[in-house]
């Protein structure tokens, strides 16, 4: 295990447990949080404190390289039918499974996805 895999697993575990992983600060340099973009992050006692495009590293802080990193806003539900379907009562507008077929369409649910879905 990584130096970077201990200190996201020391600090999700702070989260999870509601206690905060320890009493210092990590800043995270360049984490993605899409395919083209990244910033990096301040974390102070297991709680996320700032995000921007370039920030610098405090004195005392621990630095990771977030390179191979991901960071998204919120909880994230990748068990979701959101945008999968357009109108529930019409059958042809729901995406998330084909009839008469091996497979679904939730196999490759991006060429389905509408992100403009109400």
């Amino acid at each position: 295990m990584t130096l970077t895999q201990k200190l996201l697993l020391a600090v999700g575990c702070g989260i999870l447990t509601g206690m905060p992983a320890s009493a210092q600060t990590v800043f995270i340099d360049d984490v993605k949080t899409s395919a083209d973009q990244s910033v990096d992050l301040i974390v102070n006692n297991g709680v996320i404190t700032q995000v921007s495009a370039e920030l610098a590293a405090p004195g005392d802080a621990t630095i990771v390289t977030g390179d191979d990193l991901w960071a998204s806003p919120g909880l994230f539900a990748s068990l979701t039918n959101l945008g999968m379907v357009e109108i529930g009562a019409e059958s042809s507008t729901n995406d998330t499974s084909a009839e008469d077929a091996k497979t679904t369409v939730s196999n490759m649910d991006v060429y389905g996805f509408n992100p403009n879905s109400p």
